[in-house]
């Protein structure tokens, strides 16, 4: 089980997770969000990650030359892409990054789902709940049995609305590839609780 702790804000916090046995760690380059992180702000915030941890750069603004620039100075493994579905342009922009980059998909109430495919050229799909609220991060519960025995192209992320209580029973539902939780394992946004962050990791990998 694949499991990323995104909305880190804090190096020292950033550094106990992941030697945690978690698999990903997010950084969040969006100002409107109360986890967001400016390019200095993130590259102090990996500065003592630990190796074979992966740094994703979450990214909502299609502002192509600032993410080129978070991509040159910042030791990002992957990018996701969370905002408006991309253009054919956007698109182009995106795969020529050159780092791996993960393509979000947000299930309305409504939908009935029965596969999801990703844009051209990502590595990894990111389903999760839609709420007006904000692109992600607000700990919406959804229906995650919506997803139970979709079909993807890629691999399959789980997340909205995750915490250490839902996480077994949301991948007993799914089988997704992995799990992506934010403000499920907060003490205050963009601040974790590290006791929720372990029992969320334990959870998961039972």
């Amino acid at each position: 089980m694949w499991i990323k702790i995104c909305g880190l804000t804090e190096p020292g916090e950033a550094a106990q997770i992941s030697r945690m046995g978690v698999d990903a760690i997010g950084l969040i380059f969006y100002a409107k969000s109360p986890r967001g992180l400016t390019i200095e702000r993130a590259s102090e915030v990996v500065c003592d990650v630990s190796a074979g941890v992966m740094k994703v750069g979450v990214f909502v603004d299609p502002d192509w030359p600032y993410i080129e620039r978070a991509v040159r100075s910042v030791p990002l493994d992957m990018l996701q892409w969370h905002g408006e579905p991309l253009s054919e342009e956007g698109l182009r922009q995106m795969n020529q990054m050159g780092v791996p980059w993960i393509d979000v998909r947000r299930i309305r109430p409504s939908e009935t789902v029965l596969e999801v495919t990703s844009k051209a050229g990502a590595g990894m799909l990111l389903v999760e709940g839609f709420t007006e609220k904000a692109p992600g991060g607000t700990k919406t519960l959804w229906d995650f049995k919506k997803l139970s025995g979709i079909k993807t192209s890629v691999p399959l992320i789980l997340s909205g609305g995750l915490d250490p209580e839902l996480v077994r029973q949301a991948i007993c539902d799914v089988s997704p590839f992995g799990v992506d939780v934010s403000s499920g394992v907060e003490r205050s946004p963009g601040r974790k609780d590290l006791d929720k962050v372990a029992r969320f990791i334990n959870e998961a990998r039972r």
